[in-house]
């Protein structure tokens, strides 16, 4: 896993430039042989003033790939925004999937359903850009970090939000889950601790109910047909989920990285020595397929 924060995976720039004292658990940076290779990206709009904007690596235009789209978590919840996308981007590259970010402006009042709206309507633009980019907008897969992993897999069980922004459920073909937030909202809230329970608060809203945004509560069918969790030390809410999911009918995995090596170079999903490298990309064939 990059980093366990509260925080969900952030949409910056390619560099994680946070030093370790210890040699052997550095954080990449660009001066690093072991960095993510550099990637160009370019954009397009979405949204009513197309001032949100939809972000995709250069190097796999019109190539006809499936589309990994990185998924944001509530402002709220995401704070330090420090980290990147890692490996992955370049992981997905050499697997046939064009890589895909969200760029929104930050505001700190979003609540989940102002995010997961926006989500979909980011997911409705990629499929009307495919023929003028070349990729195929039909095929998406969701990944995200903290956070971000538990919107992708509230978008990915609930039709309710696609169905809102005009696209068929079935674009969605799965969701890669890394150190996954909020999938059961509702237990969150209900043993959080007084602070934990008023920062929730802000991103259900006043009225909102923390089940329209659990994915454990949209376990039953419909659901995308394939997730793969990847947890640190171990996750009940998402071993969980997983058993739901796939009694309805999915295909749904769980890996595990060893606490102890959260930040050592084999916790970074797509460096070369992640130990679930293999289950990832069979993952990814099996989604887009």
């Amino acid at each position: 896993m990059i980093r366990r924060i509260l925080a969900a995976a952030a949409f910056g720039a390619l560099a994680l430039v946070v030093p370790s004292a210890a040699p052997a658990q550095i954080e990449p940076s660009l001066e690093d042989a072991n960095a993510p290779r550099p990637l160009a990206w370019g954009d397009f709009g979405f949204g009513a003033e197309k001032r949100d904007r939809v972000e995709y690596a250069v190097e796999g235009r019109g190539k006809g790939f499936a589309v990994l789209l990185f998924v944001d978590g509530p402002d709220a919840l995401d704070r330090e925004r420090r980290l990147d996308l890692g490996f992955l981007p370049g992981f997905a590259l050499d697997h046939g999937l064009l890589p895909m970010r969200i760029a929104m402006p930050r505001r700190e009042g979003r609540t989940a359903a102002e995010q997961l709206a926006k989500l979909a309507d980011a997911v409705a633009a990629i499929g009307a850009n495919g023929r003028k980019y070349g990729y195929d907008g039909s095929r998406i897969v969701l990944a995200g970090e903290g956070w971000g992993a538990g919107m992708a897999a509230a978008l990915g069980t609930d039709p309710v939000w696609l169905e809102r922004a005009g696209v068929p459920f079935g674009t969605i073909r799965g969701v890669l889950a890394l150190d996954p937030r909020g999938l059961d909202l509702a237990a969150d809230v209900r043993q959080a601790e007084a602070r934990g329970r008023a920062q929730l608060a802000r991103v259900i809203g006043p009225a909102g109910d923390p089940l329209l945004y659990s994915a454990a509560a949209h376990a039953a069918a419909p659901n995308a047909p394939h997730f793969l969790f990847e947890t640190v030390g171990g996750s009940a809410p998402a071993a969980a989920l997983a058993e739901a999911l796939r009694s309805a009918g999915g295909a749904a995995e769980v890996a595990s990285t060893d606490r102890t090596q959260t930040r050592m170079w084999s916790s970074y999903p797509g460096h070369a020595t992640h130990k679930e490298n293999a289950r990832i990309a069979a993952f990814l064939a099996a989604a887009v397929r």
